[in-house]
């Protein structure tokens, strides 16, 4: 990942190519936005190749989009919400906490046999940091929500500010056999992120056709472009 902060960017990337040349490799970045692009550009001019990366674009929402669906382009939205309640009147939603956290884990470990994590290389490792961060809730400043219908989990979701006004929505999984359960997780949790924030960040779709689909019919407000950087041994 292309390194963040503030300062002289040149002896950073300067390090990491010989840190990449030792090894034998060509330094790679992944991540790049374009004002870090930019930044590249401008302390090593000519020596990066810089490739659009679609899978890994953000999906940036307004939260109180998410939060109300108001309008007509939320429509049907709204329509899966009501479906929803209607059917399961007397679902809950609680806020995630390490006591509920086996009950998440065992709803991931289905999803994951369904969507055949251990052959995808981006789904395992999902899995993996998903595991370590349920585990580790509070140390990690996370806060999320659990739904409950008929006493059971049907989906659960869990995110932390990126700053004062964006919030991250890091990971959403649901059980997809009952109906609206994604819908509804969303609109639950966008309810409970703190007014404050004005922008949802629900990050990348992956490549994933079903996901890219679910994430563009929310409506962003702004897809972050992503890039690859490959450094260039040639000079200008």
């Amino acid at each position: 990942m292309m390194p963040v902060g503030t300062g002289d960017v040149k002896p950073v990337l300067e390090a990491l190519i010989e840190d990449a040349e030792e090894m034998g490799a060509k330094l790679r970045m992944l991540g790049v936005c374009v004002g870090t692009k930019a930044d590249i550009e401008a302390a090593m001019p000519g020596r990066f190749t810089f490739t659009e990366d679609r899978d890994y674009f953000d999906y940036i929402y307004l939260r109180t989009d998410l939060a109300t669906l108001k309008g007509k382009r939320f429509q049907a939205k709204r329509n899966h919400i009501n479906k929803f309640k209607k059917q399961y009147p007397d679902y809950e939603y609680k806020p995630l906490t390490p006591g509920l956290v086996p009950e998440c884990l065992k709803l991931e470990e289905e999803w994951c046999r369904a969507n055949n994590c251990e052959e995808q290389l981006a789904l395992g490792a999902e899995r993996k940091s998903m595991t370590y961060a349920l585990n580790n809730l509070e140390a990690l400043g996370l806060t999320g929500g659990v739904l409950h219908v008929n006493g059971k989990i049907a989906a659960f979701t869990y995110g932390a500010p990126i700053n004062h006004e964006t919030w991250d929505t890091c990971v959403e999984k649901a059980d997809t056999e009952i109906e609206g359960s994604y819908a509804m997780i969303n609109y639950e949790y966008a309810n409970h992120i703190a007014e404050q924030y004005i922008y949802v960040n629900r990050e990348e779709d992956l490549g994933l056709e079903g996901l890219r689909k679910a994430k563009l019919s929310y409506q962003p407000v702004i897809l972050l472009e992503k890039c690859i950087a490959e450094f260039n041994d040639h000079k200008e």
